[in-house]
């Protein structure tokens, strides 16, 4: 079982939006494989998103009530192949345990100054856990300045990887519904997009299962 953590101290960045999209495209490449969502968040956003979905995989892995430590030994022997967990916002213990678990941590961000700011916090953590991390530039704005001076910025810091996800109504659309680009329409940019992200972070698990 290996395990994707995607963690950000600052909201907004679009984790769970990246966490569905990852577990979805990981069940279009793979077919047959489990694979399973855990929201430790208390916002829940993910969970409400799965409650939408008229399909069951990607499984949601509930957590108990007020309990927002991830049991990897039960997802194990649950026989999971591929465990996506979204993260709070925030430093906090949940935050640190989630790393502390994964075997590949996932910090998006947005592309402003702000956003490329808070990103120190979840790099620190990693490298603390001594957990491989990658960085995902979420949300930008297509050919922009912007965009390009924070693909500059996170490739002098490294581990910025290749395929930047841009902002694109499909995407929320396919949220609102319980779905992902990916689902909703397969043959967008939206969903190219998405399915070259899985295929860098597939590469980097190495086989799933």
């Amino acid at each position: 079982m290996q395990i994707i953590t995607i963690a950000a101290t600052k909201g907004g960045v679009g984790k769970t939006t990246l966490a569905t999209a990852l577990a979805t495209a990981a069940l279009v490449a793979r077919p047959g494989i489990r694979v399973g969502l855990v929201d430790l968040d208390p916002q829940g956003s993910l969970t409400d998103w799965w409650n939408r979905r008229d399909k069951r995989e990607p499984q949601l892995l509930r957590q108990p009530e007020g309990d927002f430590r991830f049991d990897t030994a039960g997802a194990r022997a649950a026989g999971f192949d591929l465990i996506v967990i979204d993260c709070p916002p925030g430093f906090s213990d949940i935050l640190a345990d989630a790393i502390a678990t994964a075997d590949l941590v996932l910090i998006p961000t947005g592309p402003s100054m702000i956003d490329l700011d808070a990103i120190e916090w979840a790099e620190t953590l990693a490298e603390t856990f001594s957990m491989t991390r990658h960085f995902v530039l979420n949300q930008a704005i297509y050919r922009s300045r912007l965009a390009g001076r924070a693909v500059r910025e996170l490739s002098e810091r490294g581990h910025l990887l290749r395929q930047v996800v841009h902002h694109r109504v499909a995407i929320a659309e396919a949220m609102r519904k319980g779905l992902t680009a990916i689902e909703a329409e397969p043959t967008g940019a939206a969903a190219r997009e998405l399915a070259a992200l899985w295929a860098e972070v597939g590469a980097l698990l190495g086989r799933v299962p």
